[in-house]
């Protein structure tokens, strides 16, 4: 009863925000935008969030392989994708990666390993984004003449350093496991410590965190553009960079588990950013929604893939 009155909180949550966001956005506007998508830009859309996907899925071999653990690509593309299905009815946008993190430790029977590399894998994912932000500022300081752009670009890089150290710097790690073990109890803090101690010890694994952010890095740089080409698919004139600057912002605030896959949140946050420089509720609606549409319908094949591991495990 408590999990689906939370569940039902957040959906109420993503429809009060979409609402709301609605009301205060030209409809005529979104409408005459998104009616102009063509159905070839849905179809390379699918293709290119696919191949994003499958490079995600061969970051996090990279973890695995560090640890001696051999999964096929194949494979984690599969996870990748039913973890993409399942965060569209789960709350926040983590919801698909302990479905991802499970599967896989159902391959190798690792949990500590599996819930390791599912975590570090998005934690390099927003290294890498925010890496691109931060070697795109220099290049771009009179577009950062705007207070909310330095923020947006400024709070995810103390955030993501913040999250690094408390991490990794020994005297952290110190006190993390002091604190665990004084605020817990002695079962929990003995697999709570397994974890973080599995999760430290990746500091000796330098080159598959770097090779993984410049992964990242490249990675979502080509989420940057395909915001990007989504707006001038819809006839929306906005400068690149904007995407590169925001992205990060949008995307840490977003796995916070306030509504269902992001939604309303995702769009709220979106029109505040991008607002600031200019562009209407309605169109930074439809590029949002539009994303959102095209990446849903490619994600019902990692539903057909979650029918089918339970049709076979049936039989």
């Amino acid at each position: 009863m408590k999990n689906t009155l939370m569940l039902l909180l957040k959906i109420t949550v993503s429809g009060c925000l979409l609402a709301y966001l609605f009301s205060v956005a030209d409809i005529d506007q979104f409408v005459s935008r998104i009616t102009s998508l063509s159905p070839e830009f849905v179809v390379f859309g699918w293709f290119y969030y696919a191949i994003c996907q499958w490079i995600s899925a061969y970051r996090w071999q990279q973890f695995l392989t560090a640890e001696g653990a051999s999964v096929p690509v194949g494979k984690l593309f599969n996870f990748y994708m039913i973890g993409m299905f399942l965060n569209n009815f789960i709350p926040g946008g983590l919801g698909g990666d302990v479905v991802k993190g499970y599967r896989l430790h159902q391959t190798i029977n690792n949990t500590n390993l599996a819930i390791v590399s599912v975590f570090l894998e998005r934690l390099t994912g927003l290294l890498g984004l925010t890496l691109i932000a931060v070697l795109a500022t220099p290049f771009n300081l009179v577009k950062l003449q705007s207070d909310v752009t330095l923020m947006a670009v400024a709070g995810s890089v103390v955030f993501l350093l913040m999250v690094v150290l408390f991490i990794w710097c020994p005297p952290m790690a110190r006190f993390n496991l002091w604190l665990a073990k004084t605020l817990f109890p002695h079962a929990f803090y003995e697999k709570l410590s397994q974890l973080y101690l599995a999760l430290y010890s990746f500091r000796k694994h330098r080159k598959t965190l770097a090779s993984a952010t410049l992964i990242s890095a490249v990675l979502q740089l080509m989420f940057a553009i395909y915001y990007a080409l989504a707006a001038q698919a819809l006839h929306i004139q906005i400068d690149f960079i904007y995407f590169v600057l925001f992205l990060p912002a949008i995307t840490i605030i977003t796995m916070v588990p306030l509504s269902i896959g992001g939604l309303g949140l995702r769009e709220a946050v979106m029109i505040s950013l991008f607002g600031s420089i200019g562009v209407s509720s309605a169109d930074v609606l439809s590029i949002s929604l539009s994303v959102y549409s095209i990446n849903l319908l490619l994600s019902l094949f990692g539903g057909l893939l979650l029918l089918q591991g339970s049709f076979s495990r049936s039989r």
